[in-house]
Order: structure tokens, then C-alpha cells, then sequence
């Protein structure tokens, strides 16, 4: 349950109610093994532990929630490609574009050959590329990264999300 409300809390800012809640199944015993489940609470925490300020409680998550979908192979490949967004935002809080440049990367080669019902992160990732190499002033890679980002979002009909990239070339 915690992986359908977590867009809830984040997009409704309530990040301590999402934190808590994420905190608490991650205390259970039944918590401790390296499920998908347990992956999925730890990118909770993190999002909404991140959304609150503390970024390194956020990247020790992030990188363990990796860790785990990476050892449960194709069922965890969504989320480590999910997960890298979190490391590229992390980095670009600190300032490094190109950390955030080779996370997204990554998050992109993970992706490789991703479900259709996973597109969605694969235009995700284009669209954080394109918002990096922006602010890396690289605007001939970031339009080729935002174009990619808004035709996955129109291919797989997702109007909300098409207008990330929209914004970004903009």
C-alpha cells in the first residue's frame, strides 16, 4: 500500500505523514527481508525524507532500495531506473551536474529495453537529462534528452507528464 500512496504524499506535499507511515512498515520484523516491498518503503522514506531536508538519510535509502531491486533483477528494474532520478536530484541539490549527468545515465542503460507499463520512467529520465544538461549549458544535448522525453510521454499518452518537457524547451 505504501507504493500506491507514495505519488499521493509527494504530490500533495505531505511528506512527514509518507515518511512516517514508510518508517513504520520498515521497523516490522517481516520488513527486514530484501523484498521489492521493502525496496519500495525505503524510496518512500527517502522521497519524503528528501522533500523534508535531510539528503543524506535520503541517499543512504536511495542506494539501498538500489541495492535490493538490482538483486531482484527484472522485477526490481523499474525502480532502480526510478531510483537513479533520486540520486541525479540528490547530486544537483549539491551542485554536481555531472554526478547527476552519470546517475541518469545509468538510470537510462538499466532502463534498456523496459516494458511498455514502464515507459513512463524511461521519459523521465530524458526529461531530468535534458533539465541537466541545461544547467550543464549543453542545450543541443538537453532539446535531443527533451524531445526523447516528450514523445515517450505522447506515445504512451501521458499528458501530464508531457508537459515536463514541454517546459524544458520551452
Amino acid at each position: 500500500i505504501l507504493g500506491a500512496l507514495h505519488w499521493f504524499w509527494w504530490s500533495k506535499g505531505y511528506w512527514t505523514e509518507g515518511r512516517d507511515w514508510a518508517l513504520q512498515f520498515l521497523a516490522q520484523p517481516e520488513a527486514q527481508a530484501r523484498t521489492l516491498g521493502r525496496a519500495q518503503a525505503l524510496d518512500v522514506a527517502g522521497d519524503c525524507i528528501g522533500e523534508l531536508g535531510d539528503f543524506v538519510t535520503y541517499e543512504v535509502y536511495c542506494r539501498e532500495s538500489i541495492a535490493i531491486a538490482r538483486e531482484l533483477g527484472e522485477a526490481g528494474q523499474w525502480l532502480v531506473g526510478y531510483q537513479f532520478i533520486d540520486i541525479a536530484y540528490i547530486s544537483g541539490a549539491a551542485g554536481d551536474g555531472s554526478e547527476a549527468r552519470e546517475a541518469l545515465e545509468e538510470g537510462l542503460r538499466v532502463m534498456g529495453g523496459a516494458q511498455a507499463r514502464d515507459q513512463w520512467i524511461v521519459g523521465w529520465l530524458h526529461d531530468q537529462l535534458g533539465r541537466t544538461f541545461t544547467r550543464l549549458e549543453d542545450y543541443g544535448r538537453a532539446y535531443e534528452h527533451f524531445e526523447q522525453s516528450l514523445g515517450i510521454f505522447r506515445a504512451i499518452g501521458d499528458r501530464y507528464m508531457s508537459i515536463q518537457p514541454l517546459g524544458g524547451l520551452g
